[in-house]
């Protein structure tokens, strides 16, 4: 049986993880695609502008927050997002290793957080 979100994101960084925390609580069915786990913040050395904590490494940092979305129903595809394409009211997004098939409600929220690129090749319809 196909799978139907409320939310998609695709991104697994800081914002990424936020936005799934916050849709979680609001019961809405989420999927995080994210092709690498904390996105460019995993890259940082140090992180000491993050309200709450003095210090601590990117990595440490997103641990803590991929630990609070896991405490949430949701579901997290580690792959990339090889094509988006909306048919009649469905948005329906293909993922490139694994070719999976993901589809979106009627009344939908697709969420794409650039942290780094993102090279679409076809235009939206």
């Amino acid at each position: 049986m196909e799978e139907k979100y409320d939310l998609i994101i695709v991104g697994g960084g800081p914002g990424g993880y936020s936005a799934a925390i916050y849709a979680a609580r609001y019961n809405l069915k989420t999927l995080v695609i994210v092709a690498e786990r904390g996105g460019l913040v995993t890259k940082t050395h140090l992180i000491e502008n993050y309200p709450g904590v003095v210090s601590l490494t990117g990595p440490e940092l997103m641990e803590k927050i991929e630990n609070h979305v896991n405490e949430y129903d949701v579901d997290i595809v580690d792959d990339f997002v090889d094509r988006i394409k909306k048919e009649k009211d469905i948005f329906t997004l293909t993922t490139l290793n694994s070719k999976k098939i993901i589809y979106l409600k009627q009344l939908c929220l697709l969420l794409v957080q650039l942290g780094g690129n993102l090279v679409l090749r076809e235009n939206l319809s």
